[in-house]
């Protein structure tokens, strides 16, 4: 008597499409980057219109740049990388939606014995 072995992965849900979760991301990502821009313009208003001068203004008016160029960079490359988010995300859940399965069976009787 014999024993065979057969492994399949059997999928356990249907796959779903999340590509509709991209234009999710990007317009939160631009909600994020409209505000950023607003409250530095703000600031900005605040610092520039009201003709504040001295070192102090200038620190805040560098600092003020710098991490709006940084912020607007940032956006930038999440809303770059949205697709390989959503890819990777994609397939992590399509492995969870699959099940390894091992099934293992003996010969009882032969047709040639």
């Amino acid at each position: 008597m014999s024993e065979f072995t057969i492994q399949e992965s059997i999928e356990l849900i249907p796959e779903e499409d999340f590509s509709h979760k991209k234009s999710v991301l990007k317009r939160k990502v631009e909600e994020i980057l409209g505000e950023d821009q607003t409250f530095y313009k703000l600031a900005n208003n605040v610092l520039v219109g009201e003709d504040q001068k001295g070192k102090v203004i200038d620190a805040m008016k560098d600092v003020t740049t710098k991490r709006s160029s940084r912020d607007t960079g940032i956006s930038e490359r999440a809303l770059e990388k949205i697709p390989t988010i959503i890819s990777n995300f994609s397939n992590q859940v399509a492995d969870m939606k699959t099940q390894r399965a091992t099934i293992t069976f003996k010969e009882i009787a032969s047709l040639y014995e």
